[in-house]
C-alpha cells in the first residue's frame, strides 16, 4: 500500500501555545481514516497544515507524494479539501457552480460534463442541478460541496467535519459515497460524530491536546 500522506514530527505552535505536539503517522491509498478528538485538540490545524493553508513549526509532511513546502501547488492539485465552513456562492446553481468549480481545477468539455453527472448522481443531487444554492437544505449544501471536492477524483480527500448538522438521510449518503466511489483516496475525516466511524472508518486517530493518544 502506497503512503500518500506522510507526517513526521509535526509540530505547530502558534506563539506560546502549541497546537500539535510531534505528530507522526501515515495514511495508505484506500484508507479512510477518522480524525476524532474534543474542540480544541488540534484537528482542523492538522487538516489545514496537510491542505497547505499553514506551514508546520517543524517537523516534514508529505502529501501524494510531495513535500508540502516545497511542491505546495501539487499538493494542492492532487488534494479534494472539505473545510468545516465550505464556500458556497449562493447565486449559483447547483450545476453551475460544478462547472465553476471544475474549471478552477482546469477541467473541459466532455470530461467536465460527464463528470459533473457522475457526481450529481452519487450525491444524490441530481434533481436539484439547477436550484439556486441559496434555497438548498444544510444537507443538501453539504453535498454539493462533497460534490465539488470529488469532482476532480482527488489522490487525497480531507474532509473537516463533513458529517456536522446535516441529517441522518444525507449522512447516510455521504457515508456510501465515500466508501464505495472513493477506494482509490486516501482520507482523513475529522468529526464529531464517532457512531460514523463504525460505517466509513477503517481506523482512527485520536488526537487530545495536540497529541496522538491512540
Amino acid at each position: 500500500m502506497s503512503e500518500t500522506i506522510e507526517v513526521k514530527d509535526l509540530v505547530r505552535t502558534f506563539g506560546i501555545r502549541t497546537a500539535l505536539d510531534s505528530l507522526s503517522f501515515s495514511i495508505g491509498t484506500g484508507e479512510r481514516v477518522m480524525l476524532l478528538g474534543h474542540n480544541g485538540a488540534g484537528k482542523t490545524t492538522l487538516m489545514r497544515i496537510l491542505a497547505c493553508f499553514y506551514p508546520p513549526t517543524s517537523g516534514s509532511v508529505s502529501v501524494a507524494g510531495y513535500d508540502i513546502l516545497t511542491h505546495s501547488l501539487d499538493v494542492r492539485a492532487a488534494i479534494g479539501y472539505l473545510p468545516e465552513a465550505a464556500p458556497l456562492y449562493d447565486d449559483l446553481t447547483v450545476r453551475e457552480y460544478l462547472r465553476f468549480y471544475g474549471r478552477l481545477r482546469f477541467m473541459s468539455g466532455q470530461r467536465l460534463y460527464r463528470r459533473i453527472i457522475e457526481v450529481l448522481d452519487y450525491c444524490g443531487l441530481t434533481q436539484e442541478r439547477h436550484t439556486l444554492i441559496r434555497v438548498l437544505s444544510r444537507g443538501q449544501r453539504v453535498r454539493t460541496a462533497l460534490a465539488a471536492t470529488l469532482l476532480h477524483r482527488p489522490k487525497v480527500l480531507l474532509l473537516d467535519d463533513p458529517f456536522a448538522a446535516v441529517d441522518a438521510d444525507s449522512r447516510a449518503m455521504m457515508c456510501t459515497v465515500l466508501k464505495e466511489h472513493c477506494r482509490e483516496s486516501a482520507m482523513l475525516i475529522s468529526t464529531h460524530v464517532p457512531d460514523i466511524l463504525s460505517s466509513v472508518a477503517t481506523r482512527a486517530i485520536i488526537l487530545s491536546q495536540g497529541r496522538i493518544i491512540s
